[in-house]
């Protein structure tokens, strides 16, 4: 019987291709073509500095999506000299948490770049928000694929994906697949860059539109 309720209050997952819409170069309304890709659009932009209170930017494009297509909010963390206390990661992880309800998106992605000192920070935000949005609520996050060596510091994050990311990586050159196990079944690619080899690991996959920018 539990394990049954489990499986009940699971999360559903995202189809095997997912789009990003991230922030437009333009304000116009985007349309999008019904597929039976999922979109993960950008839903707001949270940025830490000093040990100030948490900016909250919201998506400033409009998207127009087909119904009942697979939805999941993004948000975007970034930070200028952060301190990365406990009262921002408090008030991040509670704005964050409240993003599902505020978009009816049934996935939530979290997006950040983490420098090694900020790694503990960013592990102990990411279990504050499972705690919060409980198990129906599919969580994910995106990595650098530079954190999915074999003991990465992402190892134990209460989450149901990692999507390491394999576009923009300047003169590094990591191909999948890589050495964490939880880094090998997701992947992040962008059609403005040559495509990436995936292995067969890979279920979901997912893809950054020519008007996009990150």
């Amino acid at each position: 019987m539990i394990a049954a309720l489990a499986l009940l209050l699971a999360a559903a997952p995202p189809p095997p291709q997912m789009n990003w819409y991230w922030l437009q170069t333009y304000q116009a309304t985007e349309q999008v073509k019904p597929s039976n890709a999922g979109a993960a659009f950008l839903a707001y932009s949270f940025f830490l500095g000093g040990t100030n209170p948490v900016v909250a930017r919201p998506r400033r494009a409009p998207l127009v999506l087909p119904p009942n297509t697979y939805r999941m909010a993004v948000v975007r963390i970034d930070h200028n000299e952060a301190k990365f206390n406990a009262a921002q990661r408090d008030e991040l992880a509670r704005r964050i948490a409240e993003v599902p309800a505020l978009t009816r998106t049934q996935a939530l992605q979290i997006d950040f770049d983490a420098p090694e000192s900020a790694w503990p920070f960013y592990k102990a935000l990411v279990g504050d928000v499972r705690r919060a949005i409980g198990p129906d609520i599919f969580l994910s996050i995106t990595a650098l694929a530079s954190w999915c060596g074999a003991n990465s510091w992402m190892s134990g994050l209460p989450v149901d994906e990692i999507v390491p990311m394999f576009f923009r990586m300047g003169r590094q050159k990591i191909e999948p697949p890589l050495a964490f196990p939880a880094c090998q079944s997701s992947a992040g690619v962008s059609v403005d860059e040559p495509s990436v080899r995936l292995p067969a690991s890979v279920k979901r996959v997912y893809t950054f539109q020519r008007n996009s920018v990150r």
